[in-house]
């Protein structure tokens, strides 16, 4: 994937630097200075039930911390608990059962048919870069052409907007997937949609 966009920062506001490796279509680094260098940051613990730390750290090893925290989350019981350490891909929820999957699987699917390129929108936090990258690096996998971009977090602002369209646009994209923001940009996917293009 090509990633058309960049983040400057601008002072003491720090900034993005995305770096991309083009052989293997995904960020290769991500370096973020810090906005707020003397802010003081102070943690609170969410109460959580001692019988339930203490059954986390006995049965799985863990610290006291990670249990509390763990606990604090809601966690209660060995086996969510090693659930939440070890993650599997058969915990996760049925995809499917999201509102208009079908439709976007149909889409993505005549995408890829017709050798369309396929626009990803992500976010500049972390979930959204990692978003999208995991995305572009699914549909290239598959024979899809893709282009991401990511607005700007000091011009643009947070989610789907016209510069970012736009981008896609020039790239020859006529379909957008939003990945991690987009879902109430309903003027910015009619100006997609005056573009002839789908989101």
């Amino acid at each position: 994937a090509r990633v058309i966009a960049s983040f400057p920062g601008s002072g003491a506001t720090g900034g993005v630097t995305a770096i991309v490796d083009q052989s293997h279509s995904a960020f290769t680094e991500i370096a973020m200075a810090n906005p707020f260098p003397e802010a003081a940051v102070r943690w609170q613990q969410r109460e959580a039930p001692a019988e339930a730390i203490a059954q986390i750290v006995s049965s799985l090893g863990t610290s006291e911390l990670l249990a509390r925290v763990m606990a604090g989350r809601g966690i209660r019981g060995v086996a969510a608990a090693r659930r939440y350490l070890q993650p599997s891909l058969h915990d996760l929820p049925d995809p499917s059962l999201l509102a208009d999957m079908d439709a976007a699987v149909e889409r993505l699917t005549r995408a890829l048919r017709n050798a369309e390129i396929v626009g990803i929108f992500g976010d500049y936090d972390v979930d959204g870069v990692t978003s999208s990258v995991l995305l572009a690096e699914f549909l290239e996998n598959v024979g899809a052409k893709v282009v991401c971009t990511v607005p700007n977090r000091m011009t643009e602002g947070y989610g789907l907007n016209r510069h970012g369209v736009d981008r896609l646009a020039d790239a020859g994209a006529r379909l957008i997937v939003t990945v991690d923001c987009g879902v109430t940009a309903l003027d910015e996917v009619r100006y997609a949609k005056s573009k002839g293009m789908e989101v």
